[in-house]
């Protein structure tokens, strides 16, 4: 909602913005303008390393996690899952407030949702709420290796 010529004016120094010119400007960022004029902002790089990752191996499950702390929400996570041919994650040892989605990269999974089971293949999702009752399973003979995204409140 800004004309080209005024913001050409204010990238040129020609003009100062006005409080609403701003942010309309910052509207096309994800930044607000108290992040803007903060000179106390914190980000994180780009690029994070297997090794800068959050790495946990459970039974026959491998997880490599990397925390999102700019998500504005305390717990929330990005994680590599691999499954290797008869792993089983349960639901006890894991947060139960919050939610969980997921988009099975390579192999297959099965998903044991409160008594139901359901068959995930490759380029196949699930995404639910962590309080109900489930489990991972990897009945397959290769191992199954997931992308997805949990939060916790």
């Amino acid at each position: 909602d800004m004309t080209n010529g005024t913001l050409s004016n204010i990238e040129q120094g020609k003009v100062s913005p006005s409080v609403i010119s701003l942010e309309k400007i910052l509207n096309a960022f994800p930044m607000s303008l108290q992040e803007f004029f903060s000179d106390q902002l914190d980000f994180s790089p780009a690029v994070f390393r297997r090794s800068d990752m959050v790495h946990i191996v459970k039974d026959d499950t491998e997880f490599h996690i990397l925390p999102i702390k700019e998500s504005g929400q305390e717990s929330v996570y990005l994680a590599q899952q691999v499954y290797q041919p008869g792993a089983r994650v349960k639901s006890e040892w894991l947060v139960k407030n919050g939610f969980v989605g997921g988009i099975v990269i390579e192999g297959e999974l099965e998903l044991m949702l409160e008594g139901v089971e359901y068959h995930i293949a490759a380029a196949e999702g699930f995404y639910f709420a962590l309080s109900r009752q489930h489990a991972f399973v990897n009945s397959s003979k290769t191992p199954c290796t997931v992308v997805c995204v949990s939060f916790s409140q």
